[in-house]
């Protein structure tokens, strides 16, 4: 791999299409017409870097068949060849100035596992949240507070399937 070009999320703005990413998919979903269900816009991505860093990513329909068998949930892939655009949208699903569009001439290669998380929550804690230090834009859903450390688990479903658990302790719970 060619080091020289490898990137950060966090370092998007002289990206070019020799830039590449190792990153997580940490969401992948499809954005519908609503109403439509058959009515297909994008195939969008959350993605994190080893650092912690996000960005939206998106796949036009058009593209969608290059790369839905390709990209997992979870999983850790090097991306290269993608468009990286100025992300000035009113709502965000992440705090990053730029997001990835990715284009037919994209290269996405199954890579090695670097760590990092693998829900798509940034937790905070209960002190900078009484004395808002949480950016102004930030949606927040209080669930309690987590009292112990806590840690992905890989498990079987019942129907067989792999599934990843996050099993917490909320203050108060009994």
């Amino acid at each position: 791999m060619d080091t020289k070009n490898l990137k950060m999320l966090n370092d998007l703005s002289d990206a070019n299409d020799k830039s590449i990413l190792l990153v997580r998919v940490v969401r992948k979903w499809i954005n519908q017409i609503p109403d439509r269900p058959l009515a297909i816009i994008s195939m969008d991505l959350i993605l994190e870097d080893k650092e912690g860093n996000r960005v939206h990513a998106s796949i036009l329909n058009k593209f969608i068949s290059c790369f839905d068998k390709k990209i997992n949930e979870y999983s850790c892939y090097q991306i290269s060849k993608a468009n990286f655009a100025s992300y000035s949208d009113k709502f965000k699903y992440v705090e990053n100035s730029h997001k990835l569009n990715f284009t037919k001439k994209t290269d996405v290669k199954l890579c090695d596992e670097f760590g990092g998380t693998f829900n798509a929550f940034k937790f905070t804690t209960i002190d900078d949240l009484l004395s808002e230090k949480i950016l102004a834009d930030t949606y927040i859903d209080v669930i309690g507070i987590i009292k112990d450390d806590v840690f992905v688990h890989d498990i079987i479903k019942r129907n067989g399937k792999p599934a990843k658990k996050l099993p917490i302790n909320v203050y108060g719970s009994k």
